[in-house]
């Protein structure tokens, strides 16, 4: 008989899961008896009246300053938390995961989120993108060296894609991959590079083609961020941080065994990876039960109307409204897209159309927390719960450029899921 009671269960892990298979129930016990043991309790009475920004910033981006503070803190969590079996439990485990069922991944991150974890955000790129392609693509060699230290947090990583001269058109990316010696040889420059400041390993595009070739001239590799001829330099946003980098690379070696699939094929482990990312935006529990749409969600915005003292405001309770319609839609709509089948012709389309959901929620959240502060937010009056959301307001937009721009998501629904016909491009003169 499981200790914890099917209802008891259901409450902690945030979802109706079955817990009448024993395998899962005895999982849920030992999961939870290990966080009870390891990490103290979000406080549950601020959680459930929405009050638990009040401790702390709100954002959907750490700072450089709090991401170096609490990078070891962070890292010894993941390494105690995988040396107890839980810090990859879908992966195989002949390189070093559980070998479980996803059922079990969703149940540990749903418990977890009731915990006061260190925060693993710096982990994100290697956990969700560059990890799932190397065990995908990558050679035995790479997924030997690197992916047990990447769930174990040995290892940070970042992506390597997006170029200053290239925008949103990722096939007309020009840093370039010229085989010599038996090892490639790369120069170029990427830019927008989350994390490339503390990162160890990046998913890198090269071009190994034309440039006429588009997509079908493009190679991924693996790139140590360490390695000779690598500069990462930061890249300051408006809000005074420096959370992005630009990098530049200079005759940086690379072996064929860090190869991410096949030569000429990097375009299909992009997408892969790109897909993969927009499901995190959408879906992602890690920090917080219900995902990144649950940041702005109703019960924090109806608390944050009370502390300003605007709950009779005609105006407000009607964004009031739609900010619960909204987000309900999008949390019935991207639970329903986890269901679709791989084989239907709208699974292509799903990680989209969730990234595109939640992105506008946020924006449309952020909207009505600047309605609701005003001035208050960013003249640091002594009200620190209202002085904890400008972070967010000002990254709110991030989600619309991660995984994609939206008119990027827009056009590839278009085209692959609906079958409309491709813009026509311009012919060259």
């Amino acid at each position: 008989m499981s200790a914890i009671g099917d209802n008891e269960a259901r409450d902690r892990t945030g979802a109706l899961i079955s817990t009448s298979g024993d395998a899962l129930a005895d999982f849920t016990d030992r999961a939870f008896a290990f966080l009870e043991q390891h990490v103290p309790r979000r406080n549950a009475e601020q959680v459930t009246a929405g009050l638990d920004f009040l401790d702390r910033p709100v954002s959907l981006f750490s700072s450089r300053a709090t991401e170096l503070e609490r990078i070891q803190r962070a890292k010894a969590w993941r390494a105690t938390k995988y040396d107890a079996g839980f810090g990859w439990l879908s992966g195989p485990t002949e390189y070093g995961g559980g070998g479980l069922p996803g059922l079990f991944e969703a149940t540990y991150d749903r418990l977890e989120s009731l915990f006061d974890c260190p925060e693993d955000d710096p982990f994100t790129p290697g956990l969700e993108y560059v990890g799932p392609a190397i065990l995908q693509y990558g050679t035995d060699r790479a997924r030997v060296d690197l992916l047990r230290a990447i769930y174990r947090g040995e290892i940070i990583c970042c992506q390597l894609f997006s170029e200053p001269d290239a925008g949103s058109d990722l096939a007309a990316i020009r840093t370039r991959a010229t085989m010599s010696n038996g090892q490639w040889i790369v120069n170029g420059e990427k830019v927008w590079t989350s994390r490339a400041h503390v990162a160890d390993v990046g998913l890198l595009l090269a071009r190994t083609g034309t440039e006429e070739s588009r997509h079908r001239g493009i190679t991924a590799f693996i790139l140590d961020i360490h390695a000779h001829g690598v500069t990462v330099r930061p890249l300051r946003q408006m809000n005074g941080e420096e959370p992005f980098n630009q990098v530049f690379l200079g005759d940086v070696a690379i072996s064929d065994s860090f190869r991410v699939g096949p030569i000429g094929q990097g375009w299909e482990v992009a997408m892969s990876t790109l897909t993969r990312e927009r499901s995190a935006i959408s879906q992602s529990e890690r920090y917080r039960a219900g995902g990144l749409a649950e940041i702005a969600g109703p019960d924090r915005m109806r608390a944050l109307a009370k502390l300003a003292g605007r709950t009779s405001d005609p105006v407000i309770r009607q964004q009031l409204a739609s900010c619960y319609i909204r987000h309900m839609a999008t949390k019935w709509t991207t639970s329903r897209l986890r269901t679709v089948p791989s084989s239907h012709t709208s699974a292509v389309a799903a990680p989209g159309i969730g990234k595109l959901l939640v992105a506008r929620h946020l924006t449309a959240s952020a909207n009505l927390i600047a309605c609701l502060l005003g001035p208050r937010m960013t003249a640091h009056t002594g009200t620190k719960w209202a002085d904890n959301w400008l972070p967010f307001v000002l990254g709110a937009p991030g989600p619309h450029i991660g995984g994609g721009t939206d008119e990027v998501v827009l056009n590839s629904i278009a085209e692959r899921a609906l079958g409309l016909p491709r813009e026509p491009r311009p012919v060259a003169e």
